[in-house]
């Protein structure tokens, strides 16, 4: 029973990541038209660290005291990239299709995984990695439509967020969530600030507003994603995050007046699958 109620738990913190992910990428559409990406992205990483300082409060000064501060930066570098290309991304194509291609992210983490660290990847896992991909071409349809830069750009964010996932890995055995946390926002702002010059421009009241949610949103869904894996197992709460989709799609309808045709439903559910299928064969061979 005890089981049972943590489960739960982490199912309702992975549906509030969901539907706060689903707000902020249409949070993002929506004053894209204003500002450059480099400049959105620096700001946003300003507000997250301002909303972070309270971390000192709690924790202390050794919030400030990392035990692997290179790859605190390298992190928060590929994040930086991985914002960018996905901003970008939500400006040039629907939000549903953007949505839909991060899915394939935990399928890049295995062959990352393989590579980096050195992982023995079994025939299944392969075979669901093979599989997300054909769900991502489903989704493309090279030769059938052509394939747009912002295409390409969520597909190179999905790649940076895979070496984030694999990075996170390391991480977690050194320094603190908390730790973790203030640092990507600390070295992001410096880091997507120079390119922002070059691109800048002040924003209004009602795009400060905006920016302000969401930093906040961005801090929050991160939170809510990590006390949903704490809180339960996760096989339990991996399948739920097709729900960032279910949201975004009413959402993005309302707002943009944008609706995923049949071939982005398809190919999401796809690479989702793949993706479900890998998390669980990854605990399984944990637990073992």
């Amino acid at each position: 029973m005890r089981t049972i109620n943590h489960n739960l738990v982490g199912v309702v913190w992975m549906l509030a990541f969901t539907f706060l992910a689903a707000c902020n990428n249409v949070l993002v559409k929506s004053i894209g038209s204003a500002l450059h990406p480099f400049v959105l992205t620096f700001f946003v990483a300003v507000f997250s660290v301002l909303i972070c300082l309270p971390l000192l409060i709690i924790f202390g000064k050794s919030v400030f005291v990392p035990k692997r501060l290179g790859l605190l930066f390298v992190r928060a570098a590929l994040n930086a990239v991985a914002t960018l290309t996905f901003y970008f991304s939500l400006m040039a194509i629907p939000v549903a299709t953007a949505t839909s291609l991060t899915f394939v992210t935990p399928v890049l983490a295995v062959i990352l995984a393989a590579i980096i660290l050195k992982e023995k990847v079994g025939w299944r896992r392969w075979t669901a990695v093979m599989t997300g991909f054909a769900g991502v071409l489903i989704i493309l349809r090279p030769g059938m439509q052509p394939v747009e830069l912002g295409h390409l750009s969520v597909l190179v964010a999905a790649l940076a967020f895979s070496f984030i996932f694999v990075l996170l890995r390391q991480l977690g055995k050194f320094d603190s969530i908390a730790t973790i946390t203030i640092y990507l926002g600390l070295f992001m702002a410096p880091l997507t600030l120079v390119p922002a010059l070059f691109y800048w421009s002040w924003p209004n009241m009602t795009e400060l507003l905006i920016l302000m949610v969401v930093g906040v949103v961005s801090s929050l869904l991160h939170l809510c994603l990590a006390a949903a894996l704490k809180s339960s197992e996760t096989p339990v709460v991996t399948p739920v995050d097709y729900m960032r989709l279910v949201w975004v799609v009413p959402i993005a309808y309302i707002v943009f007046g944008e609706v995923p045709d049949i071939f982005t439903w398809i190919g999401s559910i796809v690479i989702f699958g793949s993706a479900t299928y890998i998390s669980v064969r990854n605990y399984m061979i944990e637990r073992n």
